[in-house]
Parts: C-alpha cells; sequence; structure tokens
C-alpha cells in the first residue's frame, strides 16, 4: 500500500465565543455584541476603525450632526448613556469633538450595547449600556502591531509578562495634524492633536484566583497662538480579583476611579485667563454570581461611589488681566447601591429574568440650602437657609428599580421578547449647547 500526500481546499470554518443563535435565545433586549473583528469590517471614516462610528449605523443609534461628542439612543442625550471601559465609566466618549472615540481597535476585544432591558446589577443612566472590554495579551508570545493613517498612527505591543501565570497589553495612538502645522512659519504655535494610551495586566494567582489590571490615560489638545488654548481628557483605572468558591459561586471585587477634566482660556494679555472644571468619581464593588441548577443563575452585589465635582475655577494668567481669581465650590454626593437578578428557565420555550435594585444618592456638604415657598407659577419667597459642613448629607434621594424581562420561542430562528425596565439618573450634563461640547459641566 503506497500513500502520498494530497491537498484538500474546505470551505471557512468560523469559530465564535457566542452562538449564532445566542440573541434569539437570550432573554435580554435590544441588545447588540461586537467583536472588534466584525467593527473593523465596516468602511472606516479616513482609515481609522471606530466603535462609536460602528454604533451609529445600528437602529436607535445616533448623533445631533457632525463635530458633535458622544451619541443618542432612542432619543435620550449624551449624558444618560452609561459607557464603561473595562467598567470603568466614561464622562466623554470623543476624541476631535466627536469625530472619533477614545477607544484604540487595537486594545478592544469586544462590546456590548443594551438598548433596553437593563439588567439589576446596572443604574444611573436612562437610556443605554455601552460595555466595552479590553483584550488580554497573548499568554505565549510576545506580538507587536501597528498603523500609519491619514489622522493618526498607533502602536500595540502584548505577551506574557511570566509565562503562564500574567500577560499584558498595551496600545496608544496619536494624532499628528500640528506636525504639519509647524512646517509653516505662521502657524507654529497653533496645535491640534490628541493621543491615548490603554493598558490591561492580567495575573492567575491560583486556579481559582485571578487579577486584573486596566487603565486609560487620554487627551485633546487645541492652541491657537496665543489667541485661545483649550484642552481636556479622561483618566481612567480598575482593579478586579476574580474568585471561584466552586463549580456554582463566583465573585468579582472591583475598586476603579475615573476623572474628567478640561482647560480653556488665553495665556496672555489683558484678557489672559485659565478656566478649569473636572468631575471625579471613585468605586468599589462586590458582584457575586450563583448557579442554582441548570437553566437558573442568581446574581446579586452592591456598590459605593464617591462623587466630586469642580464646576468651574478661573485663574489669571498676565498680570494686566482684568479676570479676578474666582471659585465656584466643589459639589460632593455618595451613591450606594444594592441589586438582586434571577435569570430563570421555566420550559424550553419560557424564559424569564427578573430583578430589583435600590439606589441611594446623598447629595453632601459642604454647602447652603435654601428653602421657599409659594404658590407654583410665582416667585416663591425665601423661607430659610442652613449651611452643611463637609460630608454633612444635605438631601436624600432613595429609589427603587425593578427589572424584568421575558422570551418565548417560536422557532430555532425566532422568539417574542418583553421587558419592563426602571432606572433613575442623578448626574447631569449641564450645556447650553444642542450639540454637547468638551466644555459643559457635570453636576448632581
Amino acid at each position: 500500500i503506497g500513500l502520498g500526500p494530497a491537498s484538500v481546499s474546505t470551505a471557512e470554518v468560523v469559530v465564535t465565543a457566542r452562538r449564532a443563535e445566542a440573541n434569539v435565545q437570550s432573554t435580554e433586549m435590544g441588545v447588540t455584541h461586537l467583536a472588534m473583528k466584525t467593527v473593523k469590517l465596516v468602511p472606516a471614516l479616513l482609515g481609522e476603525v471606530d466603535v462609536i462610528r460602528t454604533l451609529l449605523l445600528l437602529p436607535g443609534v445616533s448623533t445631533v450632526g457632525e463635530g458633535a461628542a458622544g451619541f443618542n439612543v432612542r432619543g435620550g442625550g449624551i449624558d444618560q448613556n452609561l459607557v464603561l471601559l473595562d467598567e470603568a465609566p466614561v464622562l466623554n466618549s470623543s476624541h476631535l469633538f466627536g469625530l472619533f472615540s477614545i477607544f484604540n481597535p487595537d486594545a478592544v476585544a469586544d462590546l456590548k450595547l443594551v438598548k433596553g432591558g437593563l439588567p439589576a446589577q446596572y443604574g444611573g443612566r436612562l437610556s443605554s449600556l455601552l460595555d466595552v472590554r479590553l483584550k488580554n495579551g497573548n499568554a505565549d508570545s510576545l506580538r507587536g502591531s501597528g498603523g500609519i493613517g491619514t489622522v493618526s498612527s498607533r502602536l500595540a505591543l502584548d505577551g506574557p509578562l511570566r509565562k503562564g501565570k500574567s500577560t499584558f497589553a498595551l496600545a496608544g495612538r496619536r494624532s499628528y495634524a500640528d506636525l504639519f502645522l509647524k512646517l509653516v512659519p505662521a502657524q507654529r504655535d497653533n496645535a491640534a492633536y490628541f493621543y491615548d494610551l490603554t493598558g490591561k495586566a492580567s495575573f492567575t494567582l491560583s486556579p481559582r484566583d485571578g487579577l486584573y489590571l486596566s487603565g486609560y490615560l487620554g487627551r485633546d489638545v487645541f492652541n491657537f497662538g496665543a489667541s485661545f488654548r483649550s484642552n481636556f481628557g479622561n483618566t481612567l483605572g480598575t482593579v478586579r480579583w476574580s474568585h471561584a468558591f466552586g463549580p456554582h459561586l463566583s465573585v468579582n471585587v472591583t475598586a476603579l476611579a475615573s476623572q474628567y477634566d478640561y482647560h480653556l482660556g488665553v495665556p496672555t494679555g489683558t484678557t489672559g485667563f485659565d478656566w478649569q472644571s473636572s468631575i471625579l468619581n471613585r468605586t468599589g464593588k462586590v458582584d457575586f454570581s450563583y448557579q442554582r441548577a441548570e437553566g437558573s443563575t442568581l446574581s446579586f452585589g452592591a456598590s459605593g461611589t464617591w462623587y466630586t465635582v469642580q464646576p468651574g475655577q478661573v485663574t489669571p494668567t498676565d498680570p494686566a488681566s482684568i479676570f479676578q481669581p474666582l471659585q465656584r465650590p466643589d459639589q460632593h454626593a455618595t451613591e450606594t447601591a444594592a441589586y438582586l437578578d434571577h435569570a430563570q428557565t421555566l420550559t424550553p420555550r419560557l424564559a424569564v429574568q427578573y430583578g430589583m435594585r435600590l439606589s441611594v444618592f446623598d447629595y453632601r456638604g459642604p454647602g447652603r440650602a435654601a428653602e421657599y415657598a409659594g404658590p407654583d407659577g410665582v416667585q416663591k419667597a425665601l423661607v430659610s437657609e442652613r449651611d452643611y459642613g463637609s460630608g454633612d448629607r444635605i438631601k436624600r434621594y432613595a429609589n427603587l428599580e425593578p427589572r424584568a424581562s421575558l422570551r418565548y420561542t417560536l422557532t430555532a430562528a425566532s422568539s417574542l421578547k418583553a421587558s419592563y425596565t426602571r432606572t433613575v439618573q442623578n448626574l447631569h450634563l449641564l450645556s447650553n449647547t444642542t450639540a454637547s461640547s468638551p466644555l459643559d459641566v457635570w453636576s448632581p
């Protein structure tokens, strides 16, 4: 018997982490899962693959126009979207005033957009949830990739820190329009660029324990000689510990921080000033998942967040400036929440997911609260004023947020779904324009 080599061509085999019919069988409504491989198939603007631009192609997602930051879901405002990058909230998701998003395609693994039927685990926003996850590094070997585009260049590097135990992934971008401006003598003092750096490290502590660190640093800079200067950006950081108590019970303990700030002003002259504003939130949370039986999963947990908002501070930048130093008082608030969620398959055709979220928002001092009285429609009279010390509770807002969704399977490729969701938002974006700008102020 003689044997010889032969080549056989087969059809392409595509392996995915999710079943093709997963969206039909899930109880979630208005949910879109996208891997970066899919996002990169969408035609790119100026050669730049972008997450937000891809989402704008989905039904129910829009923007108020070119040059507007963020996106709108089913008529909601841009501040009503809960945007998460590895669980850290993103307060401004745009570069170049909405032309591109802050999400580097070389650093993102996948994303999920939820437009309805929000699980009880999430809250604080009214319209939608955009959950973006960073990819882990390659566990076997060091890899690198990069690209040069018409707007920006990027470089990514990932690999093992300790083989079989830990990995890292780093990705950075920078636009370079300012480099060309310096070639023109009359424009050398002008600058317009953005940069960002995204990183993640993963550690396997034991067969049941994992530690994950991720972070983001990004900024946009616009300088027009001595006439005007502006810069803004996000800083995010997440630390997460995962532990499996057994085959049925697991927990994630997470600490994270997120800050957005901006500066604008005139560097010299009689109108020289610097205006800055920022918002910082620090969060700690714990999330449990318990699989009671096949087709029955119980999720529960709690979280606490401390907000610090600096509405605005003006500093003169020239001795001859007509501006006087001015600082608006900082605003402080805390938000705590607890939730319980149960996903259950009742019959081969019928599945439900229901839960409850309790959120408590406390507006805290230092500050002064005024009480007014009088009929509606006329100017009310001041009754009293009260001063509060640092950390004192000025006002409390407690809310129950029930969630429920149902799925009934018709065929292997179709199903009927219904959901009820009540959400509460206590943090809002104050804007004096139709199209949001990076200079808007967040306020509790």
